[in-house]
């Protein structure tokens, strides 16, 4: 809770300054010449730029790369002679890449990395240079974007061109907000009429962000325009990214042994059909050897699942970038940043009496920054640490999320989610109320698997082969995290004694790995055998519906504390928890929780037919909550008052046992359920604690 409204509170300021911000930059920033207009050479260099190229540079000397590359192209490619004399490279300097299927933008930009250089347009043609050179060359052009914005701005308000400037500069070019932004650079906005221009005095290269940018707005606009319902708008993706999130999504089975990583890569290329790279300056500094190898055997399993578990055995990681897969340390995978639009009507919006459509994008924003991965944004401590604007026309309702590969990942899977128990809502709307199951479709499987009976006789045999016995007998996925037992100085031969018969195979696997003092969790689709301290830092995200626990909208009155004498509140303002939440935290893992100091986060998202409660925790914590909402939805009162389940039972006006009390057993203060004559519901927590023992009242 405190994580949320943490999140809440600062998110607002931000947007009530972004007018100011942007007024004080169209006084300072005026731009130094008029706007350039693009060149006959410019368009040749823009769709040479765009055709797919193959290299193969086996330490090819970079002046002879760079002719390979006019020849191929048939536009002017030269080196910067003089900045890369001060920067100290020679046009000698052996490069090596081979690549095939991107376009050639991506192609340079693979090349030049390595090398700590860039490339611009310049002199009619491509021209290869440093940074600091690039950053001297400044262009200024202008930009209509009347059919975006509105042309008034006001402060607050969503959709004016100083908040279409703060996307770009925050989002798409984060080196302009953290004032990294070349010397002389600017970005303006100017009114004439009704028309709204931007006017961007920047590198070449930004110039070629910045419309593709307002493009993809467009697209998304046009889409919006031709759905007026509220259904999420789409723009399908770039060819390349479509075919490696094809790629990514088929199921694959691998079998390494003893393989060197460029084994392993030559054989992901030829299952997934996609380009691969290797980070290798990248993976030298942190000390990677060439030969290193490792051990993996993985059977029908998505792509990124497999990927994720084969890096993570060398601490590697693998992100999109340039067109291709790129293999490289953790820390340069996080660096890598996506900005990515998401439409939003569906799930931030809420159609007033008027039947005009009103966005809340701070409650929305606060529950994907405090529910996924929640210290890469704003105040966290990863590389991604920025917030997510909203963008607003008079069809559309747009956050622009800049996130690493992964996490966007995890926002999909989370927006997913929220429409699933929308559409449901809809569709029960007037009828019984039947929740949507929080938990993965792959991952109840795995539960349906580990519930059979299974019968074992191990007797002093590897952990290998008993993996593979429990793998085979209950035809479930499991892998084990070897580089954790390795801490514990358990490997694969460590041995396993355990024998038992007909015990569901839940509690067989726990048997095996309790005396080795191991665990297991959910992890990308299989059962992951960990120690117990990785599983504690292993959080998921899921979505529970509790439209049946809160049918009504639940009440937010902020608690007020008391007056200070000399003006204001002595104390902070307090937003009161809902009863599933406070029930929740209060009864499983308190102390795991963000109000208690813990990782966990809980948040409340209630708007239009919503009402889920979004928890980011590990699985321990996730199979409790999951036994406790059971535990409530079979302790609500049915019909009429009559009593419900057996587990629970009346007294006087409460619903009395374990089912109904919140709280660890009869004997310690619990808050109870309320029966209301005319609510078969949990309308609220009562407070009055149960504190007297079940059996020093007869029950009716």
């Amino acid at each position: 809770m405190s994580r949320r409204l943490s999140c809440v509170i600062v998110v607002a300021p931000v947007w009530l300054l972004v007018a100011a911000l942007g007024a004080a930059a169209a006084q300072s920033a005026e731009p130094s010449e008029k706007p350039a207009a693009v060149s006959p050479a410019e368009e040749a260099v823009c769709r040479a730029l765009g055709q797919p190229v193959a290299l193969d540079f086996q330490r090819t000397p970079l002046g002879d790369a760079a002719a390979y590359l006019e020849k191929t192209l048939k536009v002017p490619v030269r080196l910067d002679q003089k900045a890369l004399d001060e920067q100290g490279v020679r046009t000698d300097l052996p490069v090596t890449l081979k690549v095939a299927g991107v376009s050639a933008e991506a192609a340079l930009n693979l090349l030049a990395r390595p090398l700590e250089l860039t490339w611009t347009f310049r002199d009619s043609g491509l021209i290869i240079t440093t940074e600091e050179a690039e950053a001297a060359d400044l262009v200024t052009r202008s930009y209509d974007v009347s059919d975006l914005v509105s042309s008034h701005q006001e402060i607050g308000q969503p959709t004016s061109a100083d908040d279409l400037i703060y996307m770009f500069e925050r989002a798409v070019d984060p080196d302009r907000y953290w004032q990294r932004a070349p010397e002389g650079a600017s970005i303006v906005s100017t009114q004439s009429g009704q028309a709204v221009t931007l006017t961007m005095r920047d590198t070449w290269r930004t110039h070629r962000r910045l419309p593709a940018f307002l493009d993809e707005l467009r697209r998304l606009n046009e889409a919006a325009r031709a759905k007026p319902e509220v259904v999420p708008a789409q723009v399908a993706p770039p060819a390349w990214e479509q075919k490696i999130r094809q790629a990514l999504a088929q199921r694959i089975s691998i079998n390494f042994v003893d393989t060197a990583l460029d084994q392993a890569i030559e054989a992901l290329k030829e299952k997934l059909k996609i380009e691969i790279q290797v980070d290798w300056p990248a993976l030298e500094q942190v000390g990677f050897a060439r030969d290193t190898k490792f051990t993996r055997v993985i059977s029908e399993l998505d792509a990124q699942d497999a990927l994720d578990m084969l890096l993570r055995d060398v601490e590697l990681a693998w992100t999109v970038r340039d067109e291709v897969l790129f293999i490289t340390t953790a820390e340069e995978a996080n660096n890598v940043v996506i900005p990515r639009l998401y439409d939003v009507r569906d799930l931030a919006g809420r159609r007033e009496p008027s039947g005009e459509m009103s966005y809340d994008f701070e409650e929305l924003t606060a529950l994907i920054m405090c529910s996924v991965e929640p210290t890469t944004w704003g105040a966290g401590t990863g590389p991604s640490s920025v917030w997510i604007p909203p963008f607003q026309t008079d069809a559309l309702a747009v956050l622009l999320v800049p996130q690493t590969w992964h996490v966007h990942r995890e926002v999909e899977e989370l927006l997913a989610d929220l429409r699933r128990v929308r559409e449901a809502a809809m569709a029960q709307k007037g009828k019984d109320i039947v929740p949507v199951p929080a938990r993965p479709d792959r991952e109840r499987r795995l539960l349906d698997a580990l519930a059979r009976p299974i019968t074992l006789d191990f007797i002093e045999i590897p952990l290998s082969d008993a993996v593979s016995w429990l793998k085979d007998e209950l035809k479930v996925q499991m892998q084990v995290d070897w580089n954790c037992l390795q801490e514990l100085g358990l490997d694969a031969d460590s041995r396993v004694t355990f024998c038992v018969s007909g015990m569901r195979g839940v509690s067989a696997l726990a048997g095996v790995l309790r005396p080795l003092g191991l665990t297991w969790t959910f992890w990308h689709g299989v059962v992951w055998i960990t120690t117990p301290e990785a599983a504690g830092v292993q959080f998921t995200t899921r979505v529970y519906d509790v439209r049946d626990l809160l049918p009504r909208r639940w009440s937010r009155e902020l608690v007020l504390p008391p007056p200070n004498p000399e003006g204001g509140f002595a104390g902070s303002i307090v937003e009161p928890p809902d009863p599933v939440t406070e029930a929740i935290t209060r009864r499983v893992a308190p102390s795991s929780w963000n109000t208690a100091g813990g990782a966990g986060g809980i948040m409340l998202y209630d708007l239009g037919p919503l009402r889920v409660l979004v928890v980011n925790q590990t699985e321990d914590v996730h199979t409790q909550i999951e036994a406790l909402l059971a535990e409530l939805r079979a302790a609500r009162p049915t019909a009429a008052g009559r009593p419900g389940p057996p587990t629970a039972r009346r007294c006087g006006r409460f619903w009395r046992g374990r089912s109904a009390c919140v709280g660890r057993s009869n004997h310690s203060p619990t808050w109870c359920l309320p029966l209301t004559a005319r609510s078969n519901s949990i309308s609220a927590w009562t407070r009055r604690p149960c504190t007297r023992p079940r059996l020093t009242r007869k029950c009716r």
